[in-house]
């Protein structure tokens, strides 16, 4: 049935971009296919696939947001975030710098306890630099 519905897409975009049928009948077809596709994924396992498609996503929000800044002449690294950041967030050496990230206690597997910085989360070097250029990592809603 799948493979009949998407025929039946391909077909109505066809007579569509000839001006034999009105988008109304795309949408009908689009909406057919969407159907279908919710029932293969919940064959296949629907958690599964929408942590896929979640993933996806994000790395196309990710591509967006780095051909955007290089767009705007901003230098980024291959993940899309802006060099002046990532070298921001490289400057700490775990951690030489208490008073740009901040540090974080936990109990090690031994019981001791284990000082650590979280720099990648709230370094404020990066939360200012973020401020200021008005610069939010490229994430999608829910992602798991």
């Amino acid at each position: 049935m799948f493979h009949e519905e998407v025929g039946e897409l391909l077909s109505a975009l066809n007579k569509y971009k000839r001006g034999r049928v009105k988008a109304e009948e795309v949408i009908t077809e689009i909406a057919d296919v969407q159907i279908m596709v919710e029932q293969l994924a919940e064959m296949f396992g629907g958690v599964a696939v929408q942590n896929e498609k979640l993933r996806k996503l994000g790395r196309l929000a990710r591509r967006v947001q780095k051909a955007a800044l290089q767009e705007v002449g901003i230098e980024v690294t291959d993940e899309g975030e802006p060099m002046e950041r990532f070298k921001n967030r490289m400057a700490c050496k775990h951690c030489g710098m208490e008073d740009i990230c901040y540090l974080r206690s936990h109990h090690g597997p031994n019981g001791g306890i284990t000082m650590s910085c979280n720099m990648f989360v709230k370094c404020r070097r990066n939360q200012n630099w973020d401020r200021e250029h008005q610069f939010q990592i490229a994430t999608v809603e829910g992602e798991v």
